[in-house]
């Protein structure tokens, strides 16, 4: 019993070792491709005010050094957070039955394809489009602005917002687990679609910036996000109803 115990704090160990080794080595990579991140981060905007002869500014001496070193903390978490996640995944995997192995494979999946499809539909839409529409809004007042982008700021933005889209991505996963360890279910769920809808609504104010269409943006996000989850979950149990009605046993 000891000599078991020894040895699965021994693997802990050193898979914690191998995650801070990993976190040190990605944070010192990122930080000398810093430029290169900020560059793809920015790249929304830079389509936007290089046609128009305009460039970021920064108002601190410090404020250039800090945008590298907020965007090299930044893409390293997301570079290492699914190498965290995979580390545990191997921990803990091996003291799991079989279908529980089949379930958490299948949220691993869910929870990659969640965050890869809203990650690109953040990035590659909804983030230029943010930016045009408070670009045009400024071109076209009647008073004369001239827009200078803080870099720094800028950033913040971005990040900002590529937060509140990989946290609503996982929502589908979140209630899935709730589902599957009997917390609630999914007559509740669909219940409580006015609380959804109200704590949506005071999630994106309290979340987003101080802007009417960031907000609407982000309510829009986390709301979805829970309609769509609620209704994969319904497919997958009607799938399951009909798998167990023909003998054959299904996990959700």
């Amino acid at each position: 019993m000891k000599l078991t115990i020894h040895l699965i704090l021994y693997e802990f160990r050193i898979r914690i070792l191998w995650m801070f080794f990993c976190f040190i080595i990605t944070l010192i990579t990122s930080y000398i491709y810093s430029e290169e991140f900020i560059y793809l981060l920015s790249k929304p905007l830079l389509n936007l005010i290089i046609n128009n002869h305009e460039y970021f500014i920064c108002t601190h001496i410090t404020e250039a050094f800090s945008a590298y070193i907020f965007t090299s903390l930044f893409c390293t978490l997301c570079f290492c957070v699914p190498y965290f996640y995979y580390q545990f995944w191997c921990f803990f995997i091996p003291s799991c039955y079989k279908s529980q192995r089949s379930f958490y494979n299948h949220i691993t999946f869910l929870s990659t394809l969640c965050f890869l499809c809203i990650f690109y539909l953040t990035y590659i839409y909804l983030i230029p489009n943010l930016w045009y529409f408070f670009y045009n809004f400024n071109q076209a007042s009647e008073l004369c602005f001239q827009l200078q982008p803080k870099i720094f700021d800028y950033l913040l933005f971005v990040v900002h917002f590529l937060t509140i889209s990989i946290m609503s991505s996982q929502i589908p996963v979140f209630m899935i687990c709730l589902i599957q360890a009997r917390i609630v279910n999914l007559s509740f769920l669909i219940k409580s679609r006015r609380i959804f809808l109200l704590l949506s609504m005071l999630i994106a104010a309290l979340l987003s910036p101080p802007e009417i269409w960031c907000q609407f943006v982000t309510f829009v996000f986390l709301f979805g996000m829970i309609e769509l989850a609620i209704f994969y979950i319904f497919l997958m149990l009607s799938m399951s109803c009909l798998n167990d009605s023909k003998g054959v046993r299904t996990t959700l």
